[in-house]
């Protein structure tokens, strides 16, 4: 099962300004609002949020807003589509955005990735150190040990190097959700090629896809 890299567009001529969005002026984050709200969790109440576009912004299908501090600002036509495919546990919470003189309804994707070392090959998995150069040498492998060791790996820093995955292995007993996010070494969120054409041919603007190789499902 092939799986790609999701990131938000950076395109000026797409997305008109970068970020796209911010907290609309009045709008307290604290009550009820999205920093009431923890990654790993969803909370017991409905929460609030209220956006405001930059004057020079294009509204997309996938907004790129400051502050916010994880999960996506989605199109209702993009949750449309997200609907009809395989999803970790998610809630989709009502949002406004306000853009010049209208309203326009967003959600924000809330989902949780709470299985991932629950299927990670962790014998065929590895991230990497890379000296940083012109040819970004690998100084050393980061074994898959476990989600408590990875912490430690991502804190720690090295002079001149960067981590990244080297690949990751999911064993065959992986769900296969169409939408999903690393949690070793780096953050990446990824899509099926199912979920991959549903985009491309629906045209869903503000994303950017990219081939993402080091993902691979054991079949």
């Amino acid at each position: 099962m092939k799986y790609y890299s999701t990131e938000m567009s950076d395109n000026l001529e797409i997305i008109g300004h970068h970020p796209q969005a911010e907290y609309r002026k009045g709008y307290n984050p604290r009550k009820n609002g999205s920093f009431n709200i923890k990654v790993n969790e969803f909370p017991d109440f409905v929460p609030h949020l209220e956006l405001q576009l930059y004057q020079k912004s294009v509204p997309t299908d996938y907004l790129s807003v400051l502050g916010l501090p994880f999960g996506m600002i989605i199109s209702e036509r993009l949750k449309n589509i997200f609907e009809k495919y395989k999803l970790p546990r998610h809630h989709f919470y009502k949002t406004k955005v306000y853009y010049e003189t209208k309203i326009l309804d967003y959600y924000w994707f809330h989902y949780i990735i709470d299985d991932f070392w629950d299927h990670i090959d962790k014998e065929n998995s590895y991230g990497e150190i890379l000296n940083i150069g012109d040819t970004f040498s690998v100084k050393r492998r980061i074994p898959a040990i476990s989600k408590e060791q990875n912490k430690k790996e991502v804190i720690t820093r090295e002079e001149h190097c960067i981590k990244k995955i080297g690949k990751i292995v999911m064993h065959k007993n992986f769900p296969k959700y169409d939408l999903y996010k690393t949690q070793f070494i780096e953050s990446k969120t990824l899509v099926s090629i199912d979920l991959k054409k549903a985009l491309e041919e629906n045209n869903i603007t503000g994303i950017e896809i990219t081939p993402f190789e080091r993902f691979e499902v054991i079949t």
